[in-house]
């Protein structure tokens, strides 16, 4: 899932449509989407891989329920809400033949 983007490492003429919550690459005078879920390929920049240990498991309080609170009653290790992605890829689609595979694809002839 991208989660967010750097201009320089996206193609140029590329910005944010908030109304499709979708990014759009303005290529020939059309505009590109770029759908959730369509398939990309993109080339890797850097690769940060974080320890990001156990969850915390809330002690349960008297008459075995939990916190409300995740980690409110203590335990050991990190807050699921608080745990950064313990693996993140920063990718470029700002290269001919990066992108959408579909702005790629040769248009199908009628037989």
């Amino acid at each position: 899932m991208l989660t967010h983007s750097r201009r320089r490492l996206s193609t140029t003429n590329t910005r944010s449509d908030n109304a499709e919550g979708v990014w759009v690459w303005k290529y020939d005078g059309n505009d590109l989407f770029m759908d959730r879920e369509e398939p990309i390929r993109f080339r890797v920049e850097q690769e940060t891989f974080v320890d990001v240990g156990p969850v915390k498991e809330p002690k349960l309080l008297p008459g075995g329920m939990r916190p409300q609170t995740p980690g409110a009653a203590g335990g050991t290790g990190v807050d699921e809400q608080t745990r950064e992605s313990p693996y993140t890829i920063i990718g470029s689609i700002a290269d001919n033949g990066l992108g959408l595979l579909s702005w790629w694809e040769a248009p199908q002839e009628d037989e």
